[in-house]
């Protein structure tokens, strides 16, 4: 197993109110449960194929969601299910699964749950749209954010911190970290909110320095009592990658 190596600016108490929300592998998070209850809305910033981690949450909290991805749209989970019947014969695991995410989608994403075509992050145009324009438009309702938009993220950290009063929780997927340490670090010092939950994601490698390329951290604007200093791995953790060993998370100075 392989362990990876974080500096001090990661390092964070253990809380016991923890829960893991959507499926086992890549696409699940372990945040604070209390921060479901205290939601008003959840926005989800990108979902590609996986609104797992939305569903499991409106379970526990039957909040709007809104959810921005502009890579994908029912029609294309739909045409992707229509070209999958060829192969039925052949491979019917995957026409299954094709038309079993178009059912999905079309089930989930109705009513106050909705899926916005567009992307998110600094630029402005027809299919992009700034979080300060999310936050804005959910008036003043609490909000858990969910964030994985693949580098995009750094493009949006002043945003979070000028909109941190409004969060009751959030779980980010950090990419490519060891390139932006310093901006993490920053980000940081000035969030209000409390580390809770670390993740690496496996399907990234470690650099020379023994620091994942991705990290998923889960927030949290009031945790609870510390029960002392985190070690990992949790019971709560999981593989990103199923078939990969699990990367195991040590600290600076620990």
């Amino acid at each position: 197993m392989i362990t990876a190596k974080l500096p001090g600016i990661f390092r964070h108490d253990e809380v016991s109110d923890l829960i893991r929300l959507g499926r086992d592998y890549d696409g699940g998070y372990v945040i604070c449960g209390k921060d479901v209850q205290e939601a008003d809305f959840l926005i989800g910033l990108c979902i590609n194929d996986d609104w797992s981690f939305e569903t499991d949450f409106t379970q526990k909290n039957d909040v709007p969601v809104l959810a921005y991805d502009g890579s994908i749209n029912g029609r294309q989970f739909l045409w992707r299910a229509i070209k999958e019947l060829r192969r039925v014969v052949d491979k019917p695991s995957l026409t299954k699964r094709a038309w079993k995410t178009y059912f999905s989608y079309t089930n989930f994403f109705k009513g106050h749950r909705r899926h916005i075509e567009k992307f998110v992050g600094r630029e402005k145009g027809e299919h992009q749209v700034s979080l300060k324009e999310i936050f804005d438009s959910t008036a003043s309702q609490k909000i858990f954010l969910k964030i994985d938009i693949e580098g995009s993220e750094y493009e949006i950290l002043d945003e979070i911190l000028d909109a941190q009063n409004r969060i009751a929780g959030m779980a980010i997927e950090f990419h490519d970290c060891g390139q932006h340490l310093e901006e993490i670090g920053s980000f940081l010092e000035r969030l209000n909110l409390q580390i809770v939950h670390i993740h690496a994601n496996n399907y990234s490698p470690l650099d020379a320095s023994l620091l994942p390329a991705a990290l998923e951290i889960s927030f949290s604007a009031d945790p609870g009592p510390s029960k002392g200093p985190c070690r990992y791995p949790r019971a709560l953790d999981r593989p990103n990658k199923a078939s990969s060993d699990e990367i195991c998370l040590s600290f600076e100075g620990g």
